[in-house]
């Protein structure tokens, strides 16, 4: 991407895209989104570079890391130097895969011994993108249920938000609608954001 290095498949950049959501990473750049171009390379094999092997040129070979000194002392303070080069080279956190956290409706939990109940599985990212909550609820429940719910692994002071669909795009706002009723079955990948201000209750798309 922009001529850069191959990236990991479990960078957060792919998990947004595998998601349907448009990437954190790309939204300063691309305020209103941007047509992905795909291209099928799965036949070619890819040649890892590695990022600190050996140097190249004449002479003898040398790990980059192990040719920098632990830490240095500038200006009457130590500093290390190895360890923060090692840690820019693999990556910052925000490129790990995000936690889940698993919540189950206890409505579910009582009917699962009856058969052929409707059961929703929604995966939604927090506002940060270090999260994905994994709900299972039974269709027949509503988005007021999912709110009851999702406070349960959240902190308390992050009530004030919105649920929104990424792709088409849609904000869920009827907390009366049931998951079957708006399509949430019998998966569905939704995104939290925190509200800017008060609002109507209703659905908008755009």
């Amino acid at each position: 991407m922009f001529q850069g290095p191959f990236r990991s498949y479990q960078e957060k950049i792919h998990t947004d895209i595998m998601d349907g959501y448009f990437p954190s990473e790309l939204q300063s750049r691309f305020p209103d989104g941007v047509t992905f171009q795909v291209t099928d390379k799965h036949k070619e094999v890819f040649q890892e570079q590695r990022r600190w092997n050996d140097l190249p040129g004449s002479g003898p070979d040398y790990k980059f890391l192990n040719r920098l000194a632990k830490s240095a002392v500038r200006e009457g303070r130590i500093v290390h130097i190895r360890g923060a080069v090692e840690e820019a080279l693999q990556g910052s956190e925000e490129n790990e895969m995000p936690k889940e956290i698993l919540v189950e409706s206890p409505q579910l939990s009582k009917e699962q011994s009856t058969q052929n109940i409707a059961v929703s599985t929604l995966r939604i990212r927090s506002e940060s993108g270090d999260k994905t909550y994994k709900v299972r609820m039974l269709s027949s429940e509503t988005l007021a249920n999912l709110r009851h719910y999702l406070p349960l692994c959240r902190a308390p002071d992050l009530a004030s938000y919105n649920i929104i669909r990424p792709f088409p795009y849609c904000v869920y706002e009827d907390d009366t609608c049931t998951l079957e009723e708006i399509g949430l079955v019998p998966n569905a990948f939704q995104v939290i954001r925190a509200r800017s201000g008060g609002g109507t209750n209703k659905q908008s798309q755009k």
